[in-house]
């Protein structure tokens, strides 16, 4: 496995020390396994990562055989050498370039006690997307509730972790979960419209509630060269049957 080199302020290495103290009591009671006993554990994790590459691993399933015995080799390894589940799950990330697997193992290493002190130094290395970022809270998520189906709070480890990496990200890698954009995009706004010459007044259509206006308008046209014509010929028989200056004396008489 290649080696990495991470490191944090001086502060934290400070605090990561006395936990480290801290959680050195308990293995202090135990014997020392022999180097043969902690390598085939070793051997035994990186061939169930290295599997994982050719074979489909449902990670929503939590009995999948593949996950059941990485968290069991996980579990046996951490009282051990609790490090290097940490550094298999960052082998698996950057090496072996499989992100379920990776994520699964450092959620694992957030639900280990003995591993936490180490979780903070290897996060930001492991987790380079925000999918990434929500992943490993939803697994952690689902090896804390078990079968109680409650929402479990995360470790301070965790969240100071999860915290460090958020504020690396983007805004570009930070877009793709802005759902506000997503509605922009489906929806898209109309472009302005230009504008136009209005029509002449008399061009325009007539409005509904004046369209009988129209009607009287078109039978005035029609009805207006009759009545002329009749105006005309009453005007014209007066003048025939009416006395008038124009009539002669021997009519008259």
């Amino acid at each position: 496995m290649p080696s990495y080199s991470l490191s944090l302020g001086e502060e934290e290495e400070e605090v990561e020390d006395l936990a480290m103290k801290l959680t050195s009591g308990d293995s202090e009671s135990h014997p020392e396994p022999t180097d043969q006993v902690l390598q085939e554990k070793k051997m035994a994790l990186l061939s169930l990562l290295c599997s994982t590459v050719v074979s489909e691993v449902n990670m929503k399933d939590a009995s999948d055989p593949t996950l059941a015995a990485i968290f069991e080799n996980c579990r046996e390894l951490a009282p051990l050498e609790p490090e290097f589940i940490l550094k298999a799950s960052l082998y698996a990330r950057q090496q072996l370039n499989v992100r379920n697997v990776a994520n699964k193992i450092l959620a694992i290493a957030a639900f280990l006690p003995t591993c936490r002190p180490h979780l903070r130094r290897y996060f930001c290395a492991i987790v380079q997307l925000p999918s990434d970022w929500i992943q490993v809270a939803e697994l952690y998520q689902s090896l804390a509730e078990g079968d109680e189906n409650k929402l479990v709070p995360l470790p301070a480890c965790l969240r100071a972790a999860m915290t460090d990496k958020f504020a690396q990200f983007d805004e570009y890698q930070l877009a793709k979960y802005n759902p506000r954009k997503h509605r922009a995009k489906r929806h898209p706004r109309r472009p302005p419209r230009s504008p136009r010459m209005e029509p002449p007044f008399s061009s325009r259509p007539f409005p509904r509630y004046i369209v009988f206006l129209r009607d009287e308008q078109t039978k005035s046209h029609t009805l207006l060269p009759r009545l002329k014509c009749c105006s005309g010929a009453v005007l014209a028989h007066y003048n025939l049957h009416l006395p008038g200056s124009s009539d002669s004396p021997a009519s008259a008489s």
